[in-house]
């Protein structure tokens, strides 16, 4: 995903990758991002110990923690929204001038964000309707990292606020497995 997402970007702009959002310019970090983390901790507690003892648990749970942080935490919230915020939404901004309010939600940060809930749909056939917490769950980080991608231009606080939802969402699962 990474790897074909950067040639698209390549082939499109001749490698001209602040297009896509590779740029610091206007982001300053704030602790406020910090608080995605805690609703996403919160909604996986609830649905964690909400499931039977018996029930099945997300595959990632089987990964070492080593392994989750790498890959869940890191890696996929890297790749994803290189994808979807870095080459979707920016392909889309043309279509930006049609939104009433630019300032907030504009269509390619709709798009963007349904298209990234509708990506956490591959979890039905393993989950079945308990995919569907997730892939809502990913569509609100969808509208959030979007936002971000607009207000600063850059991917940055997109990929933040990704591994803090991701780690609320883990992190949880882990401790409530640890005291079982």
């Amino acid at each position: 995903m990474l790897g074909l997402s950067l040639v698209a970007m390549v082939v499109i702009a001749r490698g001209r990758f602040r297009l896509f959002g590779f740029t610091l310019d206007r982001y300053k970090f704030r602790p406020s991002i910090l608080l995605w983390a805690l609703p996403m901790a919160i909604f996986a507690t609830l649905g964690t110990i909400s499931q039977a003892r018996g029930a099945a648990q997300h595959s990632f749970v089987n990964f070492t923690p080593l392994q989750a942080i790498i890959y869940i935490w890191i890696y996929s919230s890297i790749c994803e929204e290189v994808l979807v915020r870095g080459l979707l939404q920016t392909l889309l901004r043309d279509i930006e001038a049609v939104t009433p309010d630019p300032r907030w939600w504009t269509v390619p940060t709709v798009i963007s964000a349904v298209f990234f809930g509708a990506m956490h749909s591959v979890l039905i056939p393993v989950l079945g309707s308990g995919a569907i917490p997730i892939i809502l769950a990913a569509t609100l980080l969808g509208f959030v990292s979007a936002h971000y991608r607009q207000a600063t231009g850059g991917l940055l606080p997109a990929i933040i606020v990704h591994m803090l939802f991701n780690i609320g969402g883990s992190l949880p699962i882990w401790v409530i497995r640890w005291m079982r």
